[in-house]
């Protein structure tokens, strides 16, 4: 509660001017995963007396163990929800642009205001079946960074069959070890847990024990395969106008775990093979996970090296002039259903955002 209060308080802040012109920065990159409402059936049944008071069902919600929030639907945005969000943003004076755009103004001497680029990791199918109908309505540039294994169907979101399996599995095996969480709550934590444990496994490992326990499930693998776009359908957004595409990766590791010769293969092959594929250069990546662990100067070296000219992580934060000497850690948004307009220029702990180069000392 006192956390929605901060919240609260932080984009009454925000509404005042200076402050919005101080933490808006020239604008900001806003993060998608998938377009599809979230569910809400796996809230528990709200007991009779409290069904009548929204305030008393708020808090219901709100002080209940939370197996959305340990959900990947949890990174999902209705189409209902991005259009009025786009709307609003456009109400509100900002400019939706492509990302080379972005970059562009950051080393202007003189850089605009309330830029907005949006950009898009993995690549699923309801981006061209529920997105793409709303971006090409109000004329909105994307980015999309791929994983080269999911086009390919040699790799699949792993995260998605273990959500399912936890759903609709009372018991399961994950390698040699069984599981048999209890309610909701246990099995939110138990999500949340094994995400953690199998982000540190390669790809490849942690798809294959999902996929065994999946089929030891009875449950079907082949739609977690089809759940991102194959080459037919990124070769077809390729030669969109409003859309550009970036690397994901081969497979979607977490790269500082890997040795440097197998993060190289990750990051340079990428590239290459997008390239060869698509028939466009490919400037702009993203990396798997995209957090303070999950990057470091290592690989910004090598993304340099190979030709990109910025990649993004997954710090909130908005884009400063600051970060034209850091163009391999700029910041997004993720963007939820829940998200608002306000969320772009209200007081943050730290204004500037630009990992691994503040993690590793290399900025103030």
């Amino acid at each position: 509660m006192l956390w929605e209060a901060a919240r609260v308080i932080s984009r009454w802040l925000g509404e005042i001017p200076l402050v919005r012109r101080h933490y808006e920065g020239i604008g900001s990159i806003l993060l998608f995963h998938r377009f599809v409402p979230p569910p809400r059936e796996e809230w528990p049944a709200l007991p009779p007396w409290h069904q009548p008071h929204k305030r008393l069902s708020a808090l219901w919600k709100y002080y209940h163990p939370r197996w959305n929030e340990a959900r990947a639907d949890a990174l999902c945005i209705s189409p209902r929800q991005l259009e009025r969000l786009i709307l609003t943003l456009r109400h509100k004076g900002y400019t939706f642009v492509p990302l080379d755009t972005l970059l562009a103004a950051i080393y202007q001497p003189d850089p605009p205001h309330r830029l907005v680029c949006l950009t898009i990791d993995e690549g699923y199918t309801d981006l061209c079946t529920q997105a793409l109908p709303i971006f090409e309505r109000w004329q909105v540039p994307f980015t999309v960074y791929v994983v080269v294994a999911y086009a390919e169907r040699r790799l699949f979101p792993w995260w998605l069959g273990l959500e399912d399996l936890l759903r609709q599995s009372r018991a399961f095996r994950l390698g040699s070890e069984l599981y048999q969480p209890d309610g909701w709550a246990a099995r939110g934590k138990l999500l949340l847990r094994l995400k953690a444990r199998l982000i540190q496994y390669p790809p490849e490992e942690a798809c294959g024990l999902v996929e065994q326990a999946l089929r030891a499930a009875g449950l079907p693998v082949e739609p977690y395969y089809a759940a991102t776009l194959d080459w037919a359908a990124l070769e077809k957004l390729a030669r969109h106008p409003l859309c550009r595409l970036g690397a994901h990766t081969l497979t979607h590791p977490c790269l500082p775990m890997l040795s440097e010769a197998r993060a190289w293969e990750e990051i340079a092959q990428a590239k290459a093979i997008l390239e060869a594929r698509l028939g466009q250069p490919i400037r702009h990546f993203a990396y798997p996970y995209g957090s303070v662990e999950a990057v470091s100067l290592r690989e910004v070296k090598m993304l340099e090296a190979a030709g990109y000219v910025s990649a993004v992580t997954t710090g909130g934060g908005s884009i400063y002039p600051e970060h034209r000497a850091m163009p391999y850690g700029l910041p997004r948004r993720r963007i939820l259903e829940d998200s608002k307009a306000a969320d772009l220029y209200r007081p943050r702990q730290r204004r500037l955002v630009a990992y691994p180069y503040a993690v590793e000392g290399k900025t103030a």
